[in-house]
């Protein structure tokens, strides 16, 4: 009295398998995915050592003097006929780098170092030339990360 019972599902050995293709996927995308993740926090390093160049070129022109701190050129309250030079958005201390700004004899350096939180070693300058230098590296990895706005 037994008729024909079709079941529906899948076996253990399916599943495995299919667990098995989807690790080996993730696997192969990750760490690609890590680049191109601090590919763009370089990009965004980049652009905002750009604009501490700028408000510094503009500081510049109207004191004749850099002003080697990033919260003057941040603060509005330090200039109250101007605007502040830097976006009020603007973190001296992201998630992903630190900012610092100094004075030389010469000009000015503004330094972006990757937060401990970063997994990369190695950092980025400018100076009053406008030129972007430096690198940034995944450790124990040969090729530096660069971004594409910088070079």
């Amino acid at each position: 009295m037994r008729g024909n019972r079709t079941r529906s599902g899948f076996t253990l050995v399916e599943l495995m398998v299919a667990v098995a293709i989807i690790g080996i996927v993730v696997a192969i995308g990750v760490p690609s995915f890590q680049r191109a993740l601090e590919r763009s926090r370089a990009d965004i390093a980049c652009a905002n050592l750009r604009s501490i160049w700028a408000a510094e070129r503009l500081f510049w022109l109207e004191n004749q003097c850099y002003s080697g701190d990033l919260s003057s050129l941040q603060n509005a309250s330090a200039f109250p006929d101007k605007v502040s030079l830097l976006d009020p958005n603007f973190n001296a201390s992201d998630a992903a780098y630190t900012y610092t700004l100094g004075t030389t004899t010469t000009g000015f350096q503004a330094t972006a170092t990757p937060a401990p939180t970063n997994m990369c070693i190695g950092q980025f300058t400018i100076d009053e030339s406008g030129g972007v230098a430096g690198a940034v590296y995944f450790p124990g990895w040969s090729t530096p990360i660069k971004p594409v706005s910088c070079w």
